[in-house]
């Protein structure tokens, strides 16, 4: 999911918080560039912090993108959070189908056009990308629940 917020400095990193029996894992900082309106306070307030509901909405310059996961263990092992992350940008279906198109963009027999298979080969690319940045957040939101 993908969440707006304000934070008193920039935030860096990988921000681990457990609250009522459920980790949430927040990571992929962006400043939000843009003037804020009303769906941007929305999703502020989305955030559940006490602070985003007085916050002040006329000044961007703290506000935050950010990616969020939300997992239902105090505790979570390592690959239920990559699990997570992958899940939170590729859903299941999208999965199976980048992982079919890049197995039909290797067959030089399948008929598909070279844009296509040019196509389906990044759209692998891009996920297995993800894989791997999934696993360097796991790694950093699991380290920082050990200190």
């Amino acid at each position: 999911m993908i969440a707006l917020k304000k934070f008193s400095t920039q935030p860096q990193g990988v921000i681990v918080k457990r609250q009522g029996g459920k980790t949430f894992i927040m990571f992929d900082f962006q400043k939000e560039e843009a003037q804020q309106d009303s769906n941007s306070e929305e999703a502020s307030a989305e955030t559940g912090s006490a602070d985003n509901a007085s916050a002040d909405t006329s000044q961007s310059s703290n506000f935050y993108y950010y990616r969020r996961v939300v997992l239902t263990s105090i505790c979570p092992y390592k690959a239920e959070v990559i699990a997570a992350i992958i899940n939170d940008r590729y859903n299941d279906d999208e999965q199976k189908a980048i992982i079919a198109n890049f197995t039909l963009a290797q067959d030089t027999d399948s008929g598909i056009s070279d844009t296509k298979r040019l196509e389906y080969r990044q759209e692998y690319y891009d996920f297995q990308n993800w894989r791997t940045h999934a696993k360097e957040i796991a790694a950093q939101a699991l380290a920082a629940t050990q200190q």
